[in-house]
């Protein structure tokens, strides 16, 4: 610490003797509050020793210096150790707040973790009527708008929550406050095993590396201790680059001579393009000097998602039966799926002579006929509102699955 540097603790048991003195259960009765002037009284030392002294406590993280209301106002220093419960005016203040995050530790939390947390974040302290928001177990932030609480599990002792009130549409991720918490508390839990949750309600809770393995899977629906969960639901916790990660790349493979309806599909995804939740390629966006056998092979196997839209020129085109249709069967069959396939049929055709492909879900899937009972299947060509039909296709892809 800068004035302290050529500092030497000479006596250090008359140090340690000196710092019990000062700090006894007279400092909780005032929830932990220090000042000059009371170590000056209590203590008998000359303004300038101190100082020192008390840089000697913020050094070994003893206390921590109050953001100052204005300029002009004394400095006063808070001892973690000796604060007092949750105090009623921090429970109403909280009573909208939802804990949307949580660390949660391998073991039970050492309480240096906690001295670490007041020391680091208490700059940011909330103040508001006279009163600052913090307590034995917790502290509340504020930085511009944002306010933040902090609570650690008195009864657990192995989990600290994150608790914020949401407006709207807002994205807690994207918060500098938030940001900067997450990484103070990296840097204070660096000999420590914990894992960062995120929860969508502030009741369940699911680790942040398993939703990012989901969305680098491309699945927005997994299975999670037993119950089905939405990698959706959780987004607006992430930062915008990992929320941008997360979108699906779409391959879509069709034949040349139905390129009108590709046109039509395009103008579809563009959508969701634009609203963040996708990519997408076909070979109509190769460029001039690439191989463009190569080319189709990298975006077919980066892809999440593979739109085959079928029709009689599709499996007449050699390229497509040999290679991408292969790809395609290929990633099916593969243990791990990396990749959802979606087998569409454009234009009527019998897709049957082909059981490999004809085994999985043809969409639009069949319907059965009311006055028949039996089942027959229409193109996407052959519905009059053919809008329709992709809006609805494509909405169970990226939304139903």
């Amino acid at each position: 610490m800068e004035g302290l540097r050529d500092l030497v603790i000479v006596n250090p048991r008359h140090f340690t003797s000196e710092v019990h003195r000062l700090l006894t259960e007279k400092i909780r009765e005032r929830n932990g509050v220090i000042t000059r002037e009371e170590v000056v009284g209590t203590l008998k030392m000359e303004a300038g020793r101190a100082e020192a002294f008390l840089g000697l406590l913020k050094t070994f993280k003893i206390i921590f210096e109050l953001p100052r209301k204005d300029a002009a106002t004394e400095p006063s220093y808070i001892s973690p150790m000796y604060l007092q419960e949750r105090p009623g005016y921090v429970d109403l203040f909280l009573s909208n707040f939802t804990a949307f995050y949580r660390i949660k530790y391998q073991g039970y939390f050492h309480r240096g973790i906690l001295l670490d947390c007041f020391h680091q974040l208490g700059k940011d302290l909330y103040f508001e009527k006279g009163l600052y928001f913090y307590w034995q177990w917790g502290l509340v932030l504020k930085k511009d708008s944002r306010v933040i609480c902090i609570e650690f599990d008195e009864e657990n002792l192995n989990q600290v929550l994150i608790k914020m009130s949401r407006n709207g549409k807002e994205k807690p991720g994207d918060d500098p406050l938030l940001q900067h918490i997450l990484h103070s508390f990296e840097s204070i839990n660096k000999r420590y095993e914990f894992q960062l949750e995120l929860s969508a309600d502030g009741d369940r809770f699911i680790p942040r590396e398993q939703l990012l393995k989901e969305m680098k899977m491309g699945l927005n629906i997994f299975d999670w201790e037993g119950q089905k969960a939405d990698v959706r639901d959780y987004l607006f916790l992430l930062p915008e680059n990992e929320r941008f990660a997360s979108r699906k790349h779409v391959f879509v493979s069709y034949s040349s001579k139905d390129r009108q309806y590709l046109d039509q599909l395009t103008s579809h995804l563009e959508l969701y393009n634009s609203a963040n939740m996708i990519t997408y390629w076909h070979d109509l966006m190769l460029k001039g000097r690439e191989e463009w056998d190569d080319q189709i092979k990298e975006e077919m196997n980066s892809a999440n998602i593979l739109i085959m839209l079928l029709s009689a020129d599709y499996f007449a085109t050699n390229y497509i039966r040999k290679e991408e249709i292969n790809i395609a069967l290929n990633s099916l069959s593969a243990a791990e799926k990396k990749k959802q396939v979606f087998w569409v049929l454009l234009r009527p055709c019998n897709y049957e002579l082909f059981p490999e492909v004809a085994k999985y879900p043809i969409y639009p899937l069949k319907e059965k006929d009311e006055l028949t009972g039996k089942a027959y299947q229409r193109a996407i060509t052959e519905h009059e509102n053919q809008d329709r039909e992709w809006t609805k296709l494509l909405r169970m892809i990226f939304e139903e699955n």
